[in-house]
């Protein structure tokens, strides 16, 4: 965004200061194009060596283990740091595997009704839905139109 408003503002200073080429004897037109596209090219490398600079700049990270895989491997080596008793640890951990299969799409995720069809009507300046050649304006937009109200 910066270096697109820089090179606005630059196109700007350079369409005031063009007519003076004119004096050089050097056509302005085609001076203007010459050095907007010089402009506007040097404006693409710097995005370029910007958008390059960023993704050599990233650092990737390694994920920790989900918090649950943690926590359900703690519960089954009798580990609990709650002081649980194993059948709890165990119905806990079942819990957990049923939240995330839920989320994964399963059994429990309830559906959503179908949306409420309702049926498109012809446009204005199409031919009307009876067959009579008219356009639909002129034959049955009003009488549609108190049915719907």
């Amino acid at each position: 965004d910066s270096h697109w408003m820089d090179h606005i503002d630059l196109m700007d200073d350079l369409r005031d200061s063009i007519g003076m080429r004119g004096y050089a004897q050097h056509d302005p037109v085609v001076e203007y194009k010459r050095e907007g596209f010089e402009m506007f090219e040097a404006m693409n490398d710097a995005i370029q060596a910007d958008a390059v600079r960023m993704i050599m700049r990233a650092r990737l990270t390694r994920e920790e283990k989900p918090a649950k895989r943690r926590v359900a491997k703690r519960l089954l080596e009798g580990r609990g740091s709650s002081g649980w008793s194993r059948e709890a640890a165990m119905s806990a951990a079942r819990q957990l595997a049923g939240e995330s299969q839920a989320i994964q799409g399963g059994d429990t995720v309830s559906e959503r009704p179908d949306p409420v069809r309702v049926k498109q009507r012809p446009g204005r300046n199409d031919p009307c839905w009876c067959g009579s050649g008219k356009k639909y304006k002129n034959c049955h937009l009003t009488q549609d139109e108190m049915e719907m109200n």
